[in-house]
Formats: structure tokens, sequence, C-alpha cells
């Protein structure tokens, strides 16, 4: 039994028409199926390569210039930094505590606290990767502006990878049947 590798020199060898048994029509029409496979599968490939630009650099367009991080302003830094004073009344216990340990906990349990108030089962609070406003309720992530522009955007290569499916299950078809 010949592997998946080996197929493809069987059927260019062994399957192939012979040329003084088989008349030339026969010919003609076995070596445009191949060349026609070979046609949709590099069809495939370019439009794939495309899509895959397409997708990428709209992605990058849409991370530099829609959804850009803020940057804080030297009144925001200066109220988020801790002087050496400040440490200087503090219990040892303080001072080398886990940052925001005690905040995600508390978000956490009022997160299980409404999940209990809803009759659902607190196992599922990590089913799937949520987003949480400032109140700790969950957000749809539907609603939000930059899922929305990128759904937008993906009209803009679908259609590459679609054809490229599809030229993809073309070419696979017809090098099979040849």
């Amino acid at each position: 039994r010949p592997d998946p590798g080996g197929l493809v020199v069987v059927l260019f060898t062994e399957g192939r028409p012979d040329p003084g048994v088989a008349p030339p029509w026969l010919l003609c029409l076995w070596g445009a199926s191949g060349a026609g496979s070979f046609m949709y599968i590099t069809l495939c490939i370019w439009l794939a390569m495309h899509a895959s630009i397409c997708s990428h650099s709209f992605c990058v367009r849409m991370l530099t210039q829609v959804v850009r991080l803020p940057i804080p302003t030297k009144e925001q830094l200066d109220a988020a930094r801790v002087l050496a004073t400040d440490f200087e009344g503090t219990k040892v216990r303080e001072m080398l505590r886990v940052p925001v340990v005690n905040q995600q906990l508390k978000k956490l349990h009022s997160m299980v606290d409404h999940l209990n108030d809803d009759g659902s089962d607190p196992s599922d609070v990590f089913s799937e990767e949520t987003m949480l406003d400032a109140d700790g309720r969950p957000v749809a992530t539907d609603t939000l502006a930059h899922v929305r522009l990128y759904r937008k955007m993906q009209a803009n290569w679908q259609a590459y990878d679609a054809y490229a499916r599809v030229s993809m299950a073309m070419g696979t078809n017809q090098f099979l049947q040849q």
C-alpha cells in the first residue's frame, strides 16, 4: 500500500496513459487535466497569500491608527508612583505584598456571586474569556468599537480566502480524478 507521498509519483508514472497505446486525444485531455489542477492549486496559493497580506496590513492599520493605547500625562504618572517616604510608616507585610491581588480577588468573588444569583454554575466562570467593565460586569465583545471595525474590514479579504478554499478543492478534485 503506497504512502500519500508515493501516490503522486504513482499517478504520474503507472497511472499515465501510454503514448503508443492510448489515442492522442486522451493524452491531450490527461495533460490538460493535470495542467488545470496545478493552475487551480497555484491560484489557491496566490489567493491565500493575498488574503494573508491584506488581513495583516488591515490589522496593523487598525492597531496603529484606530486602537491606540492612551499615553498618560505627567500628573497621572505622578499620582501612580510611590515615594520611598511612603514606606517609612508601613508594616513589612504591606511592603512585600503582591500588587493588585486583593483587587482581582474582589472582582472574582463579585463575579461568582453574580453568577450564583443567576442560577448558573459557578464552575463556568472561566469557560470563555470575557471582558469586564469598571464595575466587574461582563461586556459583550460584539458591542466594542474595534471589534465592529475589524468585522467591517474582514470584507476586504474574505473573498480571497473563500476563493482560495474553492480553488484548493477544485485543484485537488481535478488532480485526483486525473
